[in-house]
């Protein structure tokens, strides 16, 4: 057995997890996102999905990935640029040594056992610690873009938000009554069209049945995250857009 084995190992089994991850994480969010209720019971289910994929990972045990975290805590501590084959290399070379060393007494016996019937099963052990490493990197690149990014909302759903707002008294209109002052600001604020802002409002205005219609419930739902992530300093607008997204829940 040779270092050049193991990074051949290594390199495969770990191409492998990458196809099978591949996409893997956005989907798991995307039905997430569909379970939640509002966007405060996503950020709940997505911590969860973090938490378990975090302690998926922290319970392995296993030499493959002692090397991996080895590596991980010199690079931590260096200025020195490394690529994946540095990594990979890293690993067979902590792998190869551990294979070349003797055990000298009844417990180096057993670690030794136990790291040669690792070995055997490489190929598994790789696939499996790189997949959950690969799902815990993946999520938290996934909060991390989520955390600086604001989904941009459609004409309807800004108008629904202009309504929760209105309703709720969070926003009072400048000269009293809806004017193009206030589209204008809107259309400014959410880079949506003053006018379709305002057809969509007048709309809503106009029949209680059609805002809380069944077909409604994404498009309120995004309006909900829209005031989540842009007037959170808006509580009252908050839970009416709440409140009227379980009736349209409840209206199928």
């Amino acid at each position: 057995m040779s270092k050049d084995y193991f990074v051949d190992i290594i390199t495969k089994a770990e191409i492998l997890a990458l196809e099978n991850q591949k996409d893997f994480v956005r989907f798991e969010v995307k039905e997430l996102e569909r379970k939640s209720i509002d966007s405060k019971h996503l950020k709940e289910l997505i911590s969860h999905y973090m938490a378990n994929a975090l302690n998926d990972y922290e319970a392995l045990k296993n030499y493959y990935k002692a090397a991996y975290e080895g590596y991980e805590s010199i690079i931590q501590n260096t200025d020195s640029k490394f690529d994946e084959r540095d990594r990979i290399d890293f690993i067979s070379t902590m792998l190869i040594s551990q294979y070349n060393t003797e055990a000298k007494n009844d417990i180096e016996k057993v670690l030794r056992k136990e790291f040669l019937k690792q070995m055997i099963n490489l190929r598994e052990i790789v696939v499996e610690s790189y997949t959950l490493k690969l799902k815990a990197i993946g999520i938290t690149k996934y909060l991390k873009s989520v955390g600086n990014k604001k989904k941009s909302l459609s004409a309807t759903e800004t108008a629904y938000m202009v309504y929760y707002l209105t309703e709720s008294k969070c926003y009072k209109w400048i000269n009293g009554s809806p004017a193009i002052a206030d589209w204008a600001h809107f259309s400014s604020k959410h880079n949506v069209n003053k006018d379709n802002i305002r057809k969509g409002y007048n709309s809503l205005m106009k029949s209680s049945e059609i805002r809380l219609s069944s077909n409604r419930k994404n498009i309120i739902k995004n309006a909900l995250n829209g005031l989540n992530v842009n007037y959170p300093e808006s509580p009252a607008a908050i839970k009416l857009c709440e409140t009227e997204l379980n009736i349209t829940r409840k209206s199928f």
